[in-house]
């Protein structure tokens, strides 16, 4: 399904999500949301999307590490990306991170190495895409969607799928806007 979706909503929910599990890994926390972010698309999958890139963010970097979750436009198209200031991957392997059971060498990670290759998929269906950027220091993952104007009479930061009136920023999360 897609509908208009409240990028910026979504990212200070998954802050909430994730946020315990930078606090266990010793990352630091930080949003970066620029202004009204909408695009078109399905909530749920956006969320599980963001999800994955910040857990695998977390997962994969030294303790010490920021990683910065972001929402904004980009001309007719809206991102959600996460970037960390973590060692970045190596250029050989860029690709291959998103191909199915695929994990990096030396990489601390268990899981089935099919969180990239599911989200890349879902960017797919929903008319998006995930890219990655790396260098030697920082990596970006970012989930490139169809933007959307701001619905009429829409409220700043209220996820359209929750349908509540506040989202809570979690205290050992720092905002970068």
């Amino acid at each position: 399904m897609h509908e208009p979706v409240d990028l910026a909503g979504v990212v200070q929910m998954l802050a909430g999500e994730v946020g315990h599990l930078a606090t266990s890994t010793g990352h630091e926390l930080r949003l970066a949301v620029e202004g009204e972010v909408w695009c078109l698309g399905d909530d749920a999958r956006i969320l599980q999307i963001g999800r994955a890139l910040a857990t695998n963010a977390m997962t994969h970097t030294p303790s010490g590490t920021i990683v910065t979750l972001h929402a904004r436009r980009r001309g007719a198209r809206a991102e959600l990306a996460v970037e960390d200031d973590g060692p970045g991957i190596p250029t050989a392997q860029r690709e291959a991170v998103f191909g199915r059971f695929y994990r990096v060498d030396g990489g601390m990670a268990s899981g089935s190495g099919l969180g990239l290759a599911i989200a890349r998929e879902i960017a797919r269906l929903m008319g998006g895409e995930v890219r990655l950027d790396s260098t030697s220091g920082p990596t970006v993952f970012t989930l490139d969607l169809p933007g959307e104007p701001v619905p009429p009479g829409a409220q700043r930061g209220v996820p359209v799928f929750s349908r509540e009136n506040t989202v809570a920023e979690p205290e050992h999360v720092s905002r970068n806007s």
